[in-house]
């Protein structure tokens, strides 16, 4: 074989290679970024859902603490029997809705269940002041388990 044979061989050869290289290279890049992208994507999901449950339960502790301060404004300057059915009826409705929400966003079943037991003792509490400020006093210790361990179990899920 020629010199100028083996000098073109050599070269085609060196050829291919670099571009099998180049081809190589190219693809790892290439799957190398579609899987940056679906972690980006699933990255920014749960994002977006843990700033939503937070939203939730933010909503649902801020339309608590509305109904709670209602109810203690009840027991501090009572009304007549004719406003009983007028009573915090803006915050019932309010909390209604944040709770439904939080029902709704919330993924763990500890943060239901826990919800649903601070709603629950919210409830009571709110009832109770319609029977005066020992009642209420009653009601609302029985609360405050209920709320702490709701707490905890939105911090939870947040932590996640």
């Amino acid at each position: 074989m020629e010199a100028a044979w083996i000098a073109v061989i050599g070269t085609l050869g060196g050829v291919a290679l670099t571009a099998l290289s180049n081809l190589l290279s190219a693809r790892l890049t290439a799957n190398s970024q579609q899987a940056a992208a679906a972690w980006q994507r699933l990255y920014e999901g749960r994002n977006k859902l843990r700033d939503e449950r937070r939203a939730a339960f933010v909503t649902y502790l801020s339309a608590y603490q509305a109904l709670y301060h209602r109810a203690v404004e009840k027991i501090e300057a009572p009304h007549t029997s004719d406003d009983h059915d007028r009573f915090g009826g803006e915050e019932r409705g309010s909390f209604s809705r944040a709770y439904q929400e939080l029902l709704i966003t919330a993924e763990r079943t500890e943060t239901v269940d826990a919800a649903r037991a601070a709603t629950a003792a919210l409830w009571e509490a709110v009832k109770a002041a319609e029977y005066g400020p020992e009642a209420f006093r009653e009601a609302d210790e029985r609360a405050q388990a209920p709320r702490r361990k709701l707490r905890a179990a939105m911090r939870d899920e947040l932590d996640r």
